[in-house]
């Protein structure tokens, strides 16, 4: 299904029945990344999942993508869908989003989840490396797509997931129209703004982090899990950036709990 953004189709699929749990999912990434999660969330809730803009079936704002217009485009199809509140669950870019959107509409949000994300912006060093993606992305697009979804993984672990890491870039370069929002969004993340205090919120919120993440450090994870009010966090013991596939079963479980109000 299709809702209509300032111009821009941005593509959603709705499943279950029960309290609202929007996934966002992340960079490179589209709604289908949460296929297992989906449908087992889906017995117990109403899921909405979103490709965000550039990203899957969904269109892209050019030269004018932001985390926050990202976060507009979910609440107005909150809206679209007559939803008084949600939770939200967003890997990786989709937490940057939730952070957004818990900024701009705390009063829609229920609780929320990030899982291998960070509150705190782009140091100076990642920002160069966006730059260089940026590069990547315009001359050698298929090249980056491929050895950044790769690196994602723990490097020990990889070969456990052959098809599932061909599948994420066989999904990657099948975007339509090709690649543009992908960059669209590297200046998104470059961008937004250091959001550490958003933890501090009363919102209820659960952090899950990869051990061996190479894209958010473990201290970073665990300063950030400190100094939640309202929430708490586990790191994931064997996984990179990528816990949805490299630890399927206890991330389920655990956000599954968080989900229901139970003790995690």
């Amino acid at each position: 299904m299709y809702f209509n953004f300032e111009n821009t189709a941005i593509h959603y699929k709705e499943n279950g029945k029960g309290k609202a749990v929007v996934l966002l999912h992340g960079f490179l990434e589209s709604s289908d990344m949460w296929g297992t999660y989906a449908k087992e969330l889906a017995k117990t809730f109403h899921v909405i999942l979103i490709d965000l803009p550039g990203h899957g079936q969904s269109g892209f704002f050019s030269n004018s993508t932001t985390i926050d217009k990202m976060a507009e485009m979910v609440k107005a199809l909150i809206d679209y869908l007559e939803l008084s509140k949600v939770q939200m669950l967003g890997h990786s870019m989709g937490g940057y989003v939730s952070l957004s959107f818990a900024e701009l509409y705390p009063e829609k949000l229920e609780s929320f989840i990030l899982f291998h994300s960070t509150a705190y912006a782009d140091s100076d060093e990642v920002k160069a490396k966006r730059m260089l993606a940026l590069e990547m992305l315009d001359k050698h697009p298929k090249l980056y797509i491929k050895m950044t979804l790769t690196r994602l993984f723990r490097p020990e672990t990889i070969g456990n997931f052959e098809p599932e890491v061909d599948g994420l870039i066989e999904c990657a370069l099948k975007v339509s129209p090709p690649f543009g929002g992908y960059a669209e969004a590297v200046k998104a993340m470059k961008t937004r703004p250091d959001r550490i205090h958003i933890l501090k919120y009363d919102i209820p919120k659960y952090f899950i982090a990869g051990k061996f993440d190479p894209v958010i450090s473990a201290e970073s994870s665990k300063m950030q899990i400190e100094n939640i009010k309202n929430g708490s966090g586990v790191f994931l013991e064997q996984a990179g950036h990528m816990g949805y596939i490299e630890e399927k079963e206890i991330a389920l479980k655990l956000i599954t709990q968080f989900l229901n109000g139970d003790e995690v």
